[in-house]
Formats: C-alpha cells, structure tokens, sequence
C-alpha cells in the first residue's frame, strides 16, 4: 500500500492538484526514493533527510481523497466555494 500511496501524492503535486507551502515538507520531498521495492529517505540523522512529514501528508493526500473530496462533489460543493468561507 506504499507505493500507491505515494505516487498517489507524487501524482497530485506533480499535476498541481496538490499545493506545498511546507519548506521542510519541500526538502524532505527531494530525499525520498524508490530503491530495490522500498520507498523512504535513505537513513540519516539529519533532521531535513527523514521523510515523516513527507508519508504524513500523502496519507492526508489520500483522506482527501477518499473520504472529504467525494462527499463535497456529491453535494455540489466546489474549492471555490468552500474557500470563500474559511477565515483567514
């Protein structure tokens, strides 16, 4: 279930469904591989080459996905529409 997953997030940012803000999210991104079947950060100590942030938000990416986004389409409900009454 990784590697759905995770070309599942890849895929939404790559077509721009997908917007990071995060900085250290950014970073993380660019370490994370697909080696010999396995998907991660090579192991590293350093706080910027793990990739916690980056599972945490494709398993966020998938939420959306399964469970927020077809209810919204299901009543009608839009990006746009929803954005406009969220507060700043």
């Amino acid at each position: 279930t990784k590697a759905p997953l995770m070309y599942g997030f890849k895929g939404e940012h790559a077509i721009g469904a997908l917007i990071v803000r995060s900085i250290p999210l950014l970073r993380e991104m660019c370490v994370v591989v697909h080696d010999d079947g396995e998907i991660g950060a090579p192991e590293s100590c350093d706080e910027d080459m793990k990739d916690d942030r980056v599972f945490a938000a494709a398993l966020a990416c998938r939420a959306w996905k399964d469970w927020v986004q077809p209810a919204m389409l299901a009543s009608g409900e839009t990006y746009e529409m929803v954005s406009n009454c969220l507060p700043l």
